[in-house]
This record gives C-alpha cells, sequence and structure tokens, in this order.
C-alpha cells in the first residue's frame, strides 16, 4: 500500500508544478490564463497533500492494528526460534564429535537438524524484512512529500499542510514490535547471532 502511495506522488513530482509554470511561461504569453493556472495548481498540491495525509494515516492505522494483532503470535515465534536453532546446531555438533554414531544415522539427524534450522531462520528473516521494508516506504512517503515545499507554486496553506504531515510522521511513526518486546528490525537479527552463538560456546564448553 505504501508502495502504491509512494509510486503516486513520484509521478506527481514529475509534472509538479515547477514544469508546468515554465510550460505556461513558454507557451502561454496571457497573464490571466497563467495564473489561473497556478491557482488551479495550488489547490490541487493542498488537495493531494491533505489526501496522503488521510491515507497514510489510515495505513498507520493498519499498521498498528496487524502489530497488535500479531505482535504475541510473533513474539513465540522468535522464542521458538532462537530455541530450534540453538539446539539444532549444538546438537549437529555434538553427532559430529560423537565417533560412535552410525554415519547414516549422523548424516540423517544432521539434515534434519539442518532443515528446521533454515526454516525458522528464514521465517524470521522474513518477519524482519517485511517490517523493515514497510517502515523505510512510509519514510519515503514523507520524504517525497517534502519535496513540493521547496515548489515555487507551493504558498502558506501547502507548507503548511507539509509541516503537519511531518508531524505526524514524527509523532506516530510506522514501527513493529513483537509484543512491544523486541522492536522487528535489523537489530533483532544482530541480536540473535550474537545470543545464539554465545550461548553455543556456553553448552560446547560444558
Amino acid at each position: 500500500k505504501y508502495q502504491i502511495l509512494n509510486r503516486t506522488l513520484t509521478n506527481m513530482l514529475g509534472e509538479a508544478p515547477r514544469h508546468k509554470f515554465l510550460m505556461n511561461h513558454l507557451i502561454n504569453e496571457q497573464t490571466k490564463l497563467r495564473l489561473r493556472s497556478i491557482s488551479n495548481t495550488v489547490k490541487e498540491a493542498t488537495t493531494l497533500i491533505k489526501l496522503t495525509k488521510e491515507v497514510h494515516l489510515q495505513l498507520l492505522k493498519l499498521c498498528e492494528q496487524v502489530n497488535n494483532t500479531y505482535g504475541l503470535q510473533i513474539l513465540l515465534s522468535i522464542v521458538v526460534a532462537f530455541g530450534v536453532i540453538t539446539g539444532n546446531i549444538y546438537e549437529s555438533y555434538s553427532l559430529l564429535q560423537d565417533g560412535y554414531v552410525k554415519r547414516h544415522l549422523a548424516f540423517k539427524s544432521m539434515t534434519n537438524s539442518i532443515v528446521w534450522t533454515l526454516y525458522y531462520a528464514i521465517k524470521i528473516s522474513n518477519f524482519i524484512e517485511a517490517c523493515s521494508r514497510c517502515k523505510q516506504h512510509a519514510v519515503e512517503t514523507g520524504d517525497l512529500l517534502n519535496k513540493f515545499y521547496d515548489d515555487p507554486f507551493a504558498d502558506e496553506q501547502v507548507q503548511s499542510e507539509i509541516r503537519d504531515f511531518n508531524v505526524q510522521l514524527i509523532q506516530r511513526p510506522v514501527q513493529f514490535t513483537a509484543a512491544g518486546c523486541i522492536a522487528l528490525d535489523t537489530r533483532l537479527l544482530q541480536i540473535m547471532v550474537s545470543s545464539i552463538t554465545t550461548y553455543l560456546m556456553i553448552l560446547i564448553q560444558l
């Protein structure tokens, strides 16, 4: 949804008021027609910004609803993934160190461990990627809209709408958490990797 909104804003920037102004200046020699075009462009920009604010707010509410609905489930998935990945890696290490286990049994057990490790690693990575991408698109929406701020046609009303939108972005940023305990971003991957490594080192030394 944020991608669609950003694509629309990008297209509007391609038809930005400054380009319309230059075209009108070159083609239209009549001042009245040019002023009328300027007035219409300002009204369109104001309407666009108001509509963008409303769409962004609705998308934000939708993200919050999704986060509240699935936050606990994602938290449990993270805990289970941490335990399964740590346990499977340690089990594979133990099998490699145990010379009494038959080769075909060890291979079967290690294959099973690798499959489950990859499954949970990909699952958590997909969670984080989807959340990070959504947050990035939300920030991009604000960046695109701010490009209208310095436009020659941006009057005080247009700039005021953009400032209000920036306040909305700051006060209610798009963010995803696992039941409010852990932020679903790239830092979570770093924390999980470092924690799993630490626990494995402890288990190996026992």
